[in-house]
């Protein structure tokens, strides 16, 4: 059936909006499955960007380091080179490179669609 083809009949129209609602729910699927599936998968990468580079830091040091300074009540006084490396040089470049990802990814989505 064209869609620039006038409808005239009802259960033509009911059985087109079910298949509309049926597919955008199948789209809406897909995008939730898509975030559940990439957030841990960049939360590993930024991980293991932490922990590679000159000094030897494992990625569960690198972890039980995040947590232990982002949990609050928990003292931190860990000031070791592990503390320092990770919270004063690693993650910050790597955050910043995360968020300038976002933002180029988002400016180039919305040229797309201004464009």
């Amino acid at each position: 059936m064209n869609p620039a083809t006038p409808v005239t009949n009802l259960s033509t129209l009911r059985n087109r909006n079910l298949r509309l609602k049926e597919a955008y729910r199948r789209h809406r699927f897909r995008k939730k499955l898509f975030v559940i599936v990439l957030v841990p998968i960049v939360v590993a990468l930024v991980g293991s960007a932490v922990a590679f580079g000159s000094a030897d830091i494992s990625f569960v040091d690198v972890y039980r380091t995040v947590f232990r300074h982002a949990i609050p009540g928990d003292a931190v006084e860990d000031v070791g080179h592990t503390h320092v490396i990770v919270w004063r040089l690693r993650l910050p470049r790597v955050l910043m490179g995360l968020i300038a990802g976002v933002a180029l990814g988002s400016t180039g989505a919305v040229m797309q669609v201004v464009l």
